[in-house]
């Protein structure tokens, strides 16, 4: 329906299954990748002339979540709110997908950044280093702005939770299950991005 989060589709459906896959051709945080003609992110960038659509990549996707804070939810008006008023979970979903919107907003106006959907990003990650995975792949020391992960043989990083997960899963900082590129996810949705500002 119109109203309600695309679901069901694979990485490969968003960017494509050539290029799009191409770890090589994902490029730079702060810039648009490469994609397939026939892919989803292909076929806006044609309709609108706009080459600067792709999914974001992790590290943008989290600072969209956070909206300019360091909490793992978000916060509304400068206030925490509770995850039943910012977003849908096993707990308050009914099981089901819920419209757009029917949540409140974070602080840049974002809506359903955790909750409803994981949201895949457009990062490559190891195997393994989601929520059930062991390990870390975080950046160590090293001091990064706007990165990206490509990693050749990689998964397709989720984020932010879903209406199937528990409420523990709904927060910024949280990883999906890392997913192989043509594998299509019932409660897996996406987030548009315009990496031209």
């Amino acid at each position: 329906g119109d109203s309600l989060p695309v679901a069901n589709v694979a990485y490969s459906d968003i960017r494509g299954t050539t290029d799009g896959c191409d770890v090589a051709k994902l490029g730079a945080g702060t810039g648009a990748g490469a994609v397939d003609p026939d892919s989803f992110m292909g076929r806006l960038r044609a309709r609108t002339g706009l080459l600067d659509f792709d999914l974001p990549t992790e590290g943008q996707w989290e600072y969209a979540c956070r909206a300019g804070t360091d909490v793992e939810t978000y916060t509304v008006g400068g206030e925490a709110k509770s995850l039943s008023d910012i977003c849908w979970h096993k707990d308050n979903s009914g099981g089901v997908f819920k419209g757009v919107g029917g949540r409140l907003a974070n602080d840049w106006g974002f809506y359903d950044m955790i909750g409803n959907v994981w949201e895949f990003c457009r990062d490559r990650v190891a195997e393994g280093k989601g929520i059930n995975g062991a390990g870390s792949d975080d950046w160590g020391a090293d001091s990064v702005t706007d990165p990206i992960r490509a990693i050749s043989g990689g998964k397709c990083p989720t984020r932010g939770g879903s209406f199937e997960g528990g409420a523990n899963r709904c927060r910024s900082a949280i990883r999906g299950g890392n997913t192989a590129a043509t594998s299509p996810g019932a409660a897996i949705g996406f987030r548009v991005g315009f990496m031209g500002l």
